[in-house]
């Protein structure tokens, strides 16, 4: 099992006018794996080292070993930082969440290899970072000489490519087909883990919100330079969202699982169950929160998805934009959400009044899949973020509800099916109707006169003489606080709603 991690983020920025390099070595460049040696463990407190291929440097802690040859001029003070950071990732991944050991470090230590340090070290292979068996069997771990030139990169790269150690070493999901995304997604999902405030954290997030549509579980192999290429790293908000939800063990025990079922959207249906959850709703509150960026950094994200937006024209965060009275359309072909994707529909500063929400969804994808849709209308006021949900009957949802003072308004729809097809799943659409239909809210006044009482009733948008707009208040409903707050928040708000208006 081969898995490389993000290849010279580092370098790039959104003003060098590039696209970012793909996050992965190729799996044809790197050698083939010989069988993995399971060592016995052995009865003694201080782990033994080992070192496949020769290095003459090395510095050691209580669980890795990082080596690397006399190229490159790596310094005795980057390879500690990098042994402080492993240490961290055994404390939080294996201590504090609970997964195995990685096989073999019971016994030994974790060899972590710098590459392209010479001397016979792995090569780095132009990423970040990657996770592979050495030439005798044993679990490894390279970072690239040049990643060591940014500290909180190669640190983030360590966490991420341990993670994928433990991985390897369960053997419970298969880099490939519906399980390859999960290898990713969960990688990064623990990375951010061990250190929420890393900067590298969730650098391809733009992906996963440009690209709505994809199926959460989408995969490409990052081999051009696509944007879809970059989904599968993107998507650890998926398990990061339901981590947050319902406790970092559902992603660990998804790990753990003994079962055979290969889809892991499949055995986190049956831990959410178990827990009293309902896996699809968790799915169409996720689809809400990404649309209001309801994470602790979704600043961060935000900012994010903003920058590389430009590089991308053919992406979108939003699927259809309705006006301040409403609108109404069909989403079908490219942008008609996948098995597990989503639509976005936005509103922005939408007039007070009624607001009555319709969807109708196809009985069946282009591809004949039988069609499931689910919708959350997200409210956003200032720095506060309310959702609510839009029962459906079978394949038609609606809501009707009072709208205020908002600045904007979201509807997210979701779409699946009852099975995971691997010929249809990334290229079948499920298309539906929708319209948001605002009845203006009215005022009243009364006027006294020498012939009786006259009430006029007017539009609040119509500006009546006496300058009174009666207010509606805002309903309670299901919603929650949410969306980071401060002047920060507000200004990338802002931004982001120039943003749209530009487009």
């Amino acid at each position: 099992m081969t898995v490389g991690w993000l290849a010279a983020l580092s370098a790039f920025t959104p003003a060098h006018g590039a696209v970012p390099a793909r996050p992965c070595a190729t799996l044809e460049r790197l050698p083939a794996a010989p069988a993995l040696r399971v060592a016995p463990a052995l009865p003694t407190p201080t782990k033994l080292e080992r070192d496949a291929y020769g290095l003459p440097n090395e510095r050691t802690s209580a669980n890795f070993a990082v080596r690397w040859g006399n190229l490159g001029g790596v310094t005795v003070a980057e390879a500690d930082r990098l042994l402080d950071a492993m240490e961290l990732a055994w404390a939080v991944e294996i201590d504090a969440m609970g997964h195995p050991e990685p096989l073999t470090t019971e016994t030994y230590k974790f060899n972590v290899y710098v590459g392209d340090t010479g001397n016979g070290a792995p090569d780095g292979y132009g990423a970040g970072g990657y996770y592979y068996v050495d030439p005798q069997g044993y679990p490894m771990v390279v970072i690239a000489n040049a990643s060591l030139s940014d500290p909180p990169y190669a640190d983030h790269a360590g966490y991420h490519e341990f993670y994928h150690a433990i991985q390897g070493s369960l053997d419970r999901y298969q880099y490939d087909g519906v399980s390859a995304w999960y290898w990713e997604a969960t990688a990064e999902w623990a990375a951010i883990e061990v250190d929420a405030d890393n900067a590298y954290n969730g650098p391809f997030v733009f992906a996963d919100l440009l690209l709505p549509q994809l199926p959460v579980n989408a995969f490409d192999y990052p081999d051009t330079g696509a944007l879809q290429e970059y989904y599968q790293y993107g998507a650890f908000l998926f398990p990061h969202d339901l981590g947050h939800q319902l406790g970092i063990e559902l992603i660990r025990d998804s790990w753990l699982d003994t079962g055979r079922d290969p889809d892991p959207m499949e055995v986190l249906r049956g831990l959410t169950a178990a827990q009293g959850a309902d896996f699809d709703e968790l799915f169409l509150d996720h689809l809400a929160r990404n649309a209001a960026y309801d994470y602790d950094a979704g600043p961060v994200y935000r900012a994010n998805t903003q920058a590389y937006a430009p590089y991308y024209p053919s992406a979108h965060e939003i699927t259809a934009e309705a006006d301040r009275d409403g609108g109404s359309g069909r989403i079908e072909g490219a942008d008609a959400p996948r098995r597990y994707g989503a639509a976005v529909i936005h509103l922005d500063r939408p007039r007070a009044g009624t607001l009555t929400i319709a969807i109708d969804g196809e009985a069946a994808g282009t591809r004949g899949s039988p069609a499931s849709y689910g919708a959350r209308l997200v409210r956003i006021t200032g720095g506060d973020v309310a959702y609510e949900d839009v029962p459906f009957s079978g394949r038609s949802g609606e809501l009707q509800t009072e709208v205020g003072d908002e600045d904007e308004l979201f509807v997210t729809v979701g779409a699946w099916t009852p099975t995971w097809r691997e010929d249809r799943w990334m290229d079948e659409g499920f298309a539906f109707d929708w319209a948001l239909t605002l009845e203006a809210a009215t005022t009243t006044s009364t006027t006294a006169t020498d012939t009786g009482d006259t009430t006029t009733t007017t539009p609040d948008d119509e500006d009546p003489l006496d300058g009174v707009t009666d207010k509606l208040e805002l309903p309670a409903g299901c919603g929650c606080s949410g969306g980071g707050g401060g002047a920060g928040w507000l200004w990338l708000g802002a931004l982001g709603i120039l943003r749209r208006r530009q487009r």
